[in-house]
């Protein structure tokens, strides 16, 4: 990817769920995402992020989060209510301070599709699964 990334020189940089979870991709994003910074700066660093909350060590989250310029949060900006009820009251303070410090930051794209679509009979079902490469 490294190899890639430097010939190409893409405009955008984006991490899926990192660093919101896959923390077992940590060992492999920092560095590339460290020598990015450093050796092409111009590039716009996104974390694109199902939830805000995925990581069960939201402490560690905060280690990372100055490396990105950008972060997408793929639902309504209104389920935030929702989601600190799930919360204990140490990770709902993390969670409410990390919104406050980063809001300048934060996207909420909503979701992927309406609830209903227009034309439709309400019969028809659909099904998506995220798929990906799966380490053996």
């Amino acid at each position: 990817m490294r190899k890639i990334l430097f010939e190409f020189k893409p405009d955008i940089f984006i991490t899926e769920q990192f660093p919101f979870g896959r923390e077992e991709e940590e060992h492999e994003l920092v560095p590339l995402i460290e020598e990015i910074r450093k050796e092409l700066p111009d590039i716009k660093i996104i974390s694109s992020v199902g939830y805000g909350i995925i990581s069960t060590n939201m402490y560690k989250i905060g280690r990372f989060l100055d490396f990105y310029d950008k972060i997408l949060i793929h639902t309504p900006s209104m389920e935030l209510k929702y989601i600190k009820d799930f919360l204990d009251e140490k990770n709902r303070e993390w969670y409410e301070d990390f919104y406050d410090e980063y809001k300048e930051r934060i996207s909420f794209t909503g979701y992927i599709a309406p609830e209903s679509i227009p034309g439709g009979d309400g019969d028809k079902k659909l099904v998506v699964r995220l798929a990906g490469l799966q380490r053996v």
